[in-house]
């Protein structure tokens, strides 16, 4: 029987309930609506509701008289309920990460409340509520819209902590007015001035700003870090592709604090850079693919840890990767700078992701349960007990013996071999739910990966195994985009990143009562690097409502993988094509590449011609420029020919919207295709640049 979120939802809360327990914690399991609150659960004082999607709360949370300590952080609360006024004892309350706007003014009856967390939502104005809340001690209103201050003179008498990092606010004497403070964070406004009695404050923090040269000068880099950057241009060569800066440190955190103080650094002033943390017990963490609960609470078992940086191409991103890096080493005590000799290089390990050697967590806990959906964590994989004891794997081998492509670029020294495999039950009955798991593993790992889809889902079958055909560098991203027509797909779209060890993602799929036909054809597309890069179809049976599932064999699969790829696009559009190259190598794609190097004059229709011919994937940069174009026009109309009306046949035509949204509307002739799914329009590409087919407007 597969186990859901709102099943652990659920059981949680009855344990509760039967406990007397006075805490709480559901949080993390990506709820979208909580199950109906038990009668009689009335007397918690602790509640963790962080890291779902709940848009809405139930009436019954706000009858939690006794509550004092609220976590709503990492949902996607629009609003927060008028009920809120009900917790008169509350202390602690966590909004983090949502979309509030305002603050209902029943808030200003816990009067207790000492501790608010705002950060990451979307205030345009200082929500006057809180000026009304006379306990409080700590409020972070970081990363929202705040271009001006209210009045404060008499205010907030006991707030000693205040984060005002990255707003808009351009003067901040009202502050000057707050009694009590102490630790101010103003980093990244567009403030020019620094009132005297805010330059006493015992910590005071205003980097990024526009401070008149009247200021004295922030501290002097220890080692300035420019240079300790590798690679980039030189002045006597000419570049078709960017060239790629390395960095050549690291930081390193000391102690549970500093940790603490550098993911604060990083989520209010940078995040989105790509920036990886290894903690000192082996964990490795992809922060800007994290949000900031998330990495908060994977790195809370750690005593310390190194900050690593991503190889770019891109100017902006050096600069951001340097000048979070010089925070860190000005800001936090027990942080040091590593040089090349004191640190292993990072190489392509600056895309980093978590491993846990054998580490129970919260993550461990809900491993193969989960559901994945962008933004979350991957479940970690089977601890070595229940590696040992599976049975041999029974399963066929995936075929590696397909060739490469000779002109395809040959995998990254780092390469290893990957095997993807999907579980679902067989059949399946009309009204029901169930669960569709895609494994990445190591090839012989497939034991551990069947006992693992078993355990999330006794009726699970392998509906097929195939090898991605380039072995992948670790911290190389996977997107999957799930279709079964007729069926309903909670979060179709998932990203895993390879990690040398197995991870799943998991899709809860629902049939429908009146859904027509004896069995669905799901298809499973996959991007790797973000160029898309494969389709694996496979088929379940529909059963009769209430029918019991049968004991079926799995059945065969259809699996392709593109090995050579033609892109059309404008020719305006070229610098945003170029800028993927990367993606393609890392994909191990062969892409047709001699036009880029003529002039528009000289192109040859033929041989144009001759490549969508040879290719097994026609990769469509789509644009409004690429729409207006003709020769995109042809390029289409040719590919669409090869086809011969049959959509099995190749080449598979595979649209990539790089502007938007809204996506231009795509030409009649493939009002079929997916040009606004998440998968195609969100996927990640390496930086760096690309090489092509190519089609001038």
């Amino acid at each position: 029987m597969t186990t859901t979120s709102i099943d652990r939802a659920i059981g949680s809360m009855a344990e509760a309930l039967r406990s007397g327990a006075d805490t709480l914690d559901l949080h993390g399991l990506g709820l979208k609506e909580l199950p109906p609150w038990p009668a009689g659960l009335g007397t918690l004082h602790r509640l963790d509701l962080s890291g779902n999607r709940l848009r809405a709360l139930p009436p019954e949370l706000w009858d939690q008289a006794e509550l004092e300590w609220l976590d709503l952080g990492s949902n996607r609360l629009a609003s927060l309920d008028p009920g809120v006024g009900r917790l008169t004892h509350l202390c602690h309350l966590d909004l983090s990460e949502n979309r509030l706007v305002s603050l209902p003014a029943e808030l200003a009856a816990c009067r207790q409340l000492q501790y608010l967390d705002l950060f990451d939502n979307q205030f345009a104005e200082w929500p006057e509520v809180v000026l009304q809340l006379p306990e409080l001690q700590s409020l972070d209103l970081a990363r929202n819209l705040l271009s001006r201050l209210p009045q404060l003179d008499g205010r907030l008498p006991a707030l000693a902590k205040l984060d005002l990092s990255s707003n808009r606010l351009d003067s901040v004497d009202a502050l000057t007015a707050l009694v009590a403070l102490a630790r101010l964070q103003l980093d990244d406004n567009r403030i020019t001035r620094i009132p005297e009695g805010l330059q006493a404050l015992p910590m005071l923090s205003e980097r990024g700003n526009p401070l008149a040269a009247t200021r004295a000068e922030s501290p002097q880099p220890r080692q300035p870090l420019r240079e300790l950057i590798s690679g980039g241009f030189a002045a006597d060569k000419r570049y078709f592709e960017a060239p790629l800066q390395r960095f050549e440190f690291a930081v390193d955190l000391s102690g549970r604090p500093a940790l603490e103080r550098s993911l604060d650094i990083y989520y209010k002033g940078f995040a989105g850079a790509p920036v990886g943390l290894k903690l000192d017990d082996g964990t490795r963490l992809d922060l800007h693919q994290l949000n900031r609960k998330a990495a908060v609470a994977l790195s809370a078992p750690a005593g310390g840890g190194l900050l690593q940086f991503e190889p770019t191409s891109k100017a902006e991103t050096v600069a951001a990767n340097c000048e979070f890096a010089q925070r860190t080493l000005d800001q936090v005590p027990g942080s040091a700078l590593l040089s090349p000799a004191e640190h292993q290089p990072a190489g392509r390990a600056g895309v980093l992701a978590e491993e846990r050697h054998g580490r129970e967590d919260a993550a461990a806990t809900a491993r193969g349960e989960a559901l994945l959906h962008s933004g979350d964590l991957d479940p970690v994989e089977p601890p070595a007990t229940a590696r040992g004891e599976a049975t041999a794997p029974t399963l066929p081998v995936a075929d590696r013996s397909s060739p490469q492509p000779p002109d395809a670029p040959p995998p990254p020294p780092d390469a290893e071999a990957v095997d993807t495999a999907v579980f679902c039950p067989p059949a399946v009955a009309r009204n029901s739910d169930f669960l569709v798991q895609v494994f990445l593993y190591p090839p012989d790992n497939i034991a551990a990966v069947e006992s693992e889809a078993r355990q999330a889902d006794d009726a699970a079958r392998l509906r097929g195994r195939f090898s991605l055909p380039l072995d992948l560098p670790r911290g190389t991203r996977v997107d999957l985009h799930l279709e079964m027509p007729g069926l309903s797909i909670a979060e179709p779209d998932a990203v895993l990143t390879w990690r040398g060890r197995q991870s799943v993602a998991q899709f809860e799929v629902k049939v429908p009562g009146e859904v027509a036909g004896e069995k669905v054809i799901g298809a499973l597309r996959i991007a790797v690097a973000g160029m898309p890069k494969s389709t694996l179809r496979f088929q379940v049976a529909l059963l009769a409502a209430g029918a019991s599932r049968p004991d079926a064999d799995a059945c065969e699969i259809d699996a392709r993988s593109y090995r050579r790829a033609f892109v059309s696009y404008s020719s305006q559009d070229r610098g945003e094509v170029l800028r993927r190259v990367q993606a393609f190598r890392i994909a191990g794609m062969s892409v047709f590449q001699d036009i880029l190097d003529l002039e528009p004059g000289e192109r040859w229709e033929k041989e144009l011609y001759r490549e969508i011919d040879n290719c097994d994937v026609f990769l469509l940069f789509w644009s409004q420029a690429a729409a207006d174009s003709e020769w995109v026009g042809k390029e289409i109309d040719y590919a669409l020919a090869r086809k011969h009306g049959d959509d099995d046949r190749p080449p598979a035509i595979q649209p990539v919207p790089i502007e938007g949204p809204p996506i231009p509307l795509p030409p009649k002739k493939l009002s079929g295709m997916h040009f606004n799914d998440a998968l195609l329009a969100h996927i990640a590409v390496a930086p760096g640049a690309a090489r092509g087919s190519g089609s001038q407007p």
